[in-house]
């Protein structure tokens, strides 16, 4: 197992250009064990409730007077 300070070098010899990254990395690290993936399943669910939301929420300018009629669009 490698240790604190063979970690600290290897990030000391990192280029600058990857050190955002590596850091966002090691944030996500300390929490651990890490949380387990998401499931398919509960990606759909996830998608299916934002298309819903976005669905639901949506309006359209309708005319071209100053005063544009607003619509929502039906469900």
């Amino acid at each position: 197992m490698p240790s604190r300070d063979a970690l600290h070098a290897l990030v000391d010899e990192l280029p600058e250009a990857a050190l955002e990254a590596t850091e966002r990395m090691l944030k996500n690290y300390q929490t651990w064990p890490p949380r387990p993936p998401i499931t398919v399943e509960k990606m759909r669910e996830r998608v299916e409730e934002r298309l819903r939301n976005i669905r639901e929420n949506r309006t359209y300018v309708v005319g071209g007077s100053s005063k544009p009629k607003v619509t929502v669009c039906p469900r």
